[in-house]
């Protein structure tokens, strides 16, 4: 998935002489905390929520103008590329741009999150089961052998850093089968350590149980 496929068709960008009190309730109403300024279809800076929310509504969005992050990206950026933006620089939108810098829109942090849950395995039913070992340990390959064994297949691997040392890892893996009893014996027997196990089935038809899941997944 590129930049220019996840552009909002709901969310606009501000102009230099619109209102504080316009953009607060833009803001509000679109559930972002900031937006761009465009200028002849040149990104020009954006307004933060937090700033102008505290400042007389019949003020110039021009008078808090900001320029100290990163708010643009080009079209044919990957999605991943977009959240690492978007993470680095604390934001919840980020402008799209074309080759020659011209404004093509906006892509908020929120449908970036519903696409990947729309498009990816996270959004299938099954189970998940985290391991904790030395980050020199960890192998894919080995994993999915144990759990193929069992006829079941690995969906998704997150990886994090566990905070009780450097060199120890969290792995999250998801399966495609809810009852993971035969996969949790032959990781016990091939000795690696479970932290945590989730088999609770999730419904297809129920985008907020989906929504609890992957909140969870991607906090473990």
């Amino acid at each position: 998935m590129f930049a220019e496929t996840l552009i909002s068709h709901e969310i606009f960008p501000l102009k230099k002489h619109d209102t504080c009190n316009s953009a607060v309730v833009f803001m509000h109403e679109w559930g972002v905390s900031e937006l761009p300024v465009v200028e002849n279809t040149k990104v020009i800076g954006y307004v933060s929520l937090d700033e102008i929310s505290i400042k007389s509504h019949k003020l110039k969005v021009e008078a808090f103008i900001k320029n100290d992050k990163q708010i643009i990206a080009s079209s044919y950026q990957h999605i991943f590329e977009l959240i690492k933006i978007i993470d680095e620089n604390d934001l919840s939108t980020i402008s799209i741009i074309d080759q020659e810098n011209q404004f093509l829109g906006i892509v908020s942090f929120r449908e970036i999150f519903k696409n990947i849950n729309r498009n990816s395995s996270l959004s299938q039913t099954g189970g998940i089961i985290t391991l904790e070992m030395l980050a020199k340990d960890y192998s894919l390959s080995e994993l999915s052998r144990i759990v193929e064994y069992n006829d079941v297949n690995i969906l998704n691997v997150y990886i994090n850093a566990a905070s009780d040392g450097e060199n120890t890892i969290l792995v999250s893996l998801k399966f495609n089968h809810t009852d993971l009893k035969n996969v949790i014996a032959s990781l016990q027997r091939h000795g690696k350590i479970i932290r945590n196990i989730s088999q609770a089935e999730i419904t297809e038809d129920s985008f907020s149980n989906r929504y609890d899941w992957l909140i969870k997944y991607l906090n473990t």
